[in-house]
């Protein structure tokens, strides 16, 4: 599987700004049919920073499918919007608490809650 995307940002203020938009090329000879061999998939976020450690997020995530297995849970597509906080605890970790609430598709609990860190080297 390989991909071509495309990232535009935006800074606005405290209001930061995030499109993410892909095309995935799929292997012909993958165990799964498929009906086609690419699929889509991007993200529009929305972050406004309102300290200079501590921001509110919106996103927006979603994807096509290219399977045909019979299945549910992998032919569908998938759209989820998630909503929380992403707090900056040092210069290279940042914690987000978030809430995931799935719009589109069979893959998960219609509401999660999530943390998550991430480290910048």
């Amino acid at each position: 599987v390989f991909g071509l995307g495309l990232i535009l940002e935006e800074q606005i203020g405290n209001l930061s700004l995030y499109l993410n938009a892909n095309c995935h090329f799929i292997d012909p000879s993958r165990v799964f049919p498929v009906d086609r061999y690419y699929l889509f998939s991007g993200t529009l976020a929305a972050e406004y920073g309102f300290r200079e450690d501590l921001s509110l997020l919106l996103q927006v995530n979603g994807n096509s499918s290219p399977f045909s297995t019979g299945m549910d849970l992998l032919d569908g597509g998938a759209a989820e919007i998630i909503w929380g906080l992403k707090w900056k605890v040092w210069k290279k970790a940042i914690l987000t608490f978030g809430v995931t609430e799935e719009l589109v598709g069979e893959t998960s609990a219609d509401v999660t809650l999530t943390t998550g860190i991430r480290f910048n080297f």
